[in-house]
């Protein structure tokens, strides 16, 4: 029995409706553009000793950004899953421009947050991984570790919380 447009059509766009709702409440990050404010919390690193050997430290916690994330669209991911597309930025505290951060390897500068508010990205040599849905963070800098001589110039891992701006 031969399909018609109409009924082709209509199983097309039911489709994308059904995909569409899919993005419900339920999800840690609306389908919108949205920006936080993040906050260091806690951060420590590496330095070395007066014998040059590697030590742990604790660092200052003084980290503080703005992550802004632009909604980009929808996307079915493995096993049917949704995702959402973002092009994503980190602005520094006092600082007018930003830095696309990006996920590894991504052709574009967009980042994929899945259900739960989570992705992983890079900005300016600092690596970046986002849980929005309990408004965490953590960021590691692994720059340092050959030139980790000079005060400041080490590997670090910060921790902190994001809190939604608008």
């Amino acid at each position: 029995m031969p399909v018609s447009r109409w009924s082709t059509g209509c199983s097309a766009a039911w489709s994308a409706v059904l995909f569409l709702f899919s993005v419900d409440a339920a999800w840690a990050v609306d389908p919108k553009d949205v920006s936080y404010l993040c906050v260091a919390g806690a951060s420590g690193g590496l330095t070395l000793n007066t014998e040059k050997r590697w030590i742990g430290t604790g660092l200052p916690a003084t980290d503080r950004f703005v992550l802004r994330l632009g909604y980009v669209g929808v996307r079915a991911g493995k096993s049917g899953s949704v995702l959402m597309n973002f092009e994503a930025t980190v602005t520094g505290a006092g600082s007018n421009s930003g830095n696309p951060c990006t996920e590894p390897g991504a052709e574009k500068n967009t980042v994929t947050i899945d259900k739960y508010g989570s992705f992983n990205c890079t900005a300016a040599l600092q690596q970046y991984h986002f849980n929005l849905g309990d408004n965490r963070y953590i960021s590691v800098n692994p720059i340092g570790y050959l030139d980790g001589d000079r005060k400041g110039d080490a590997p670090s891992i910060t921790a902190g919380v994001c809190n939604k701006v608008n």
